[in-house]
């Protein structure tokens, strides 16, 4: 969709999210960030909690490295395999319905 057709609740809130990020990054302090903008709208809350949630489930991936002792690393085959369990407590506390149906959505792509 096109930002010209957006609802304009949804670009406060991704502006409201990208100055978080900025100011705090994804583990910031909420509660600190809050006091600092009291503008802020009352729902920024439950959103920025789940914003830090996911940015925790899916960390910034470290460089693979290219060899381990005298083992050349030619790719990597995976990682992690939490996500599941992850996005059904994160679908268990969306704070909007919005939140719930793009949760819901991931989840249902993880099990295609």
């Amino acid at each position: 969709m096109s930002s010209a057709g957006r609802d304009p609740d949804d670009t406060t809130r991704d502006e409201w999210i990208a100055r978080f990020l900025d100011e705090c990054g994804e583990q910031g302090d909420i509660t600190a960030f809050l006091a600092r903008h009291p503008d802020a709208p009352p729902s920024l809350a439950a959103t920025l909690s789940s914003v830090a949630r996911l940015g925790a489930a899916f960390p910034t991936p470290q460089p693979t490295p290219t060899t381990l002792g005298d083992w050349q690393l030619h790719e990597e085959l995976g990682r992690g395999g939490t996500l599941r369990p992850v996005l059904d407590d994160l679908i268990a506390h969306a704070p909007d319905d919005r939140v719930l149906g793009a949760l819901t959505r991931a989840r249902r792509k993880l099990k295609e």
